[in-house]
């Protein structure tokens, strides 16, 4: 008679448990350098700008036009006021030494100080008006935003008009520097 009943193992021979496996996390770095990083902070601007016209202009077609333009220009406002906050819009500084418009430097300095003093020290009926007077022009920017989006025939028009707009947040220092020195230059010819 053979036995068919199968060996038992002996205690050494008894299976461990498996360990858990401690899988080490894998860490993947990818730094992409050019320059200081504006070349991408350019970039992104100049997309971003550009997607929001062309949406702009997609919700126009959509017979949304009036919430296009609210969009866009509610985009523009908030990004100004954004860019004077973050210290990339800033008011003009004084130079030192012969400056043509030190005076018009100094007045919208000092402008703009007043107008924060005159909003933090305001009286609940002057906030309103100062509101209203936002609004209004808010109001006025939204129905120029309106006519440009009405300018609007295809989506390259679109795109062409966002990265112009986005050249211009990204270039704003180049150009106001361009324009001081067409400006002195255009007053030295004429003195």
């Amino acid at each position: 008679m053979t036995d068919t009943t199968t060996p038992q193992p002996t205690p050494d021979e008894q299976p461990q448990p498996e360990k858990p496996r401690v899988q080490m996390p894998t860490v993947i770095e990818n730094h992409i350098k050019v320059g200081d990083g504006r070349a991408w902070s350019i970039l992104v601007t100049l997309l971003l700008v550009a997607g929001v016209t062309v949406l702009a202009y997609q919700l126009s077609l959509s017979g949304l036009a009036d919430l296009a333009a609210s969009a866009i220009t509610f985009f523009v406002f908030t990004l100004v006021k954004s860019m004077f906050s973050a210290g990339i819009l800033r008011m003009p500084e004084a130079e030192a030494g012969e400056d043509d418009f030190a005076f018009t430097k100094s007045a919208l300095r000092k402008i703009s100080d007043e107008f924060k003093l005159a909003i933090a020290k305001s009286s609940l009926l002057r906030l309103v008006l100062i509101s209203a007077a936002i609004t209004a022009l808010f109001l006025l920017a939204r129905m120029a935003a309106g006519a440009l989006i009405g300018l609007m025939t295809s989506m390259w028009i679109a795109i062409g008009f966002g990265l112009i707009l986005g050249a211009l947040i990204v270039a704003q220092d180049q150009i106001l520097a361009w324009a001081r020195k067409a400006w002195v230059k255009k007053q030295n010819r004429t003195a």
